[in-house]
C-alpha cells in the first residue's frame, strides 16, 4: 500500500512511518510531496491536515494511528506522549527525551540527502527507542516505587506524594511514591499539613527524609522539584518538574500544579 505525506519529515511523520511499517502495514511505500501539494497522489495520506490520519484532539498523528487501528501496547502509547511534546505545545511537560527526540529527527532530515533516507535513519532511533523503553518498563515493574524530591522535603514533595499514592489507589494501578529531600528540614511545613489535611489526605511521611543512595535503588524514577547532588544525577530515570509556586504562599495554586503534573504522569504510566 502507497503512504503520502508532506515532504522535510520530522519528529511525528518519521516516528508514523516507524509504526506503520512495525504494525499496520509491513509492505508499505511512502511518497513525500511539498506541503500544500494538491491533488495529492493516489496513496494514504498522513499528518495532512484534513486527512483521517492526522493531528486530533490536541494529539499527535501517531497517537491518531495508534487509535485508529487499535494497537494497545503501552510501550507505543508512551512513544505518542513524547511525539505530543515534541510536536505540539503543552501545558504541562513530563517527558524529559521529548525535546532531544525532536532534535535527533531534525538533525537526521538536515544531513539526509532526502526524506526516504531521512526516514531509514530515523527508524533505527525508534527501534531503539522502543528497546529502551521496553527495559525501562520492566525495571519498573520490579521497583514499584516513585521518589518525588524537593529541597527541604517539607513540602512540594509531600503533597505530590500524597496525591500521587490517591491516585494510585483509585485506579488500582501497582505503584507507591515517597517523598524525599536533599537537605531536609527538621519538620514538614505547617501549610502543607494544614492543606493536606483540608484534603482529606495524610502527608507520606511524619518527618522529612533525606533522599539517600538506598533510595535510588528501590526505584526506577525520581521526580525532582529541585537539583540533585552529583552523587544522584547518574543513578535513575529523573525527571525534573518546575513551574510550581511556593507552596509558603499559596498552597492551592502550588498543590493545584501539582496535581496537573500527576495527571499528565498518570496518562503516560497508564499510555
Amino acid at each position: 500500500m502507497k503512504w503520502v505525506t508532506w515532504e522535510n519529515i520530522g519528529v511525528d511523520r518519521m516516528a508514523c512511518i516507524w509504526l506503520i511499517r512495525r504494525w499496520v502495514d509491513p509492505k508499505a511505500e511512502f511518497l513525500f510531496v511539498p506541503a500544500g501539494t494538491k491533488p495529492l497522489p493516489k496513496a494514504e495520506p498522513f499528518d495532512i491536515p484534513g486527512s483521517r490520519f492526522s493531528h486530533q484532539h490536541g494529539h499527535c498523528t501517531f497517537h491518531t494511528l495508534l487509535q485508529e487501528n487499535n494497537i494497545k501496547d503501552p510501550i507505543l502509547a508512551r512513544i505518542a506522549s513524547i511525539i505530543d511534546e515534541a510536536d505540539i505545545i503543552q501545558e504541562v511537560n513530563v517527558e524529559p527525551a521529548a525535546m532531544g527526540l525532536d532534535l535527533i529527527c531534525r538533525g537526521l532530515r538536515r544531513i539526509s540527502v532526502d526524506d526516504q533516507e531521512a526516514f531509514e535513519r530515523g527508524y533505527l532511533v525508534y527501534d531503539a527507542l522502543y528497546a529502551e523503553l521496553s527495559s525501562s518498563e520492566v525495571n519498573m515493574n520490579q521497583n514499584p516505587t516513585i521518589i518525588f524530591v524537593c529541597e527541604h522535603g517539607a513540602a512540594k514533595s509531600i503533597i505530590a506524594a500524597a496525591y500521587f499514592n490517591k491516585l494510585a489507589n483509585e485506579t488500582n494501578l501497582g505503584l507507591q511514591a515517597i517523598a524525599r529531600g536533599t537537605y531536609p528540614d527538621q519538620e514538614l511545613s505547617p501549610k502543607t499539613i494544614a492543606g493536606l489535611l483540608e484534603d482529606g489526605l495524610a502527608p507520606t511521611e511524619s518527618v522529612p527524609q533525606k533522599l539517600s543512595l538506598d533510595d535510588l535503588e528501590a526505584t526506577q524514577r525520581i521526580i525532582t522539584f529541585c537539583e540533585l547532588p552529583n552523587e544522584y544525577a547518574q543513578k535513575t530515570v529523573i525527571e525534573h518538574w518546575d513551574g510550581i509556586p511556593p507552596v509558603s504562599e499559596n498552597y492551592e495554586k502550588a498543590r493545584d500544579v501539582i496535581v496537573a503534573k500527576l495527571n499528565q504522569l498518570m496518562m503516560h504510566i497508564y499510555g
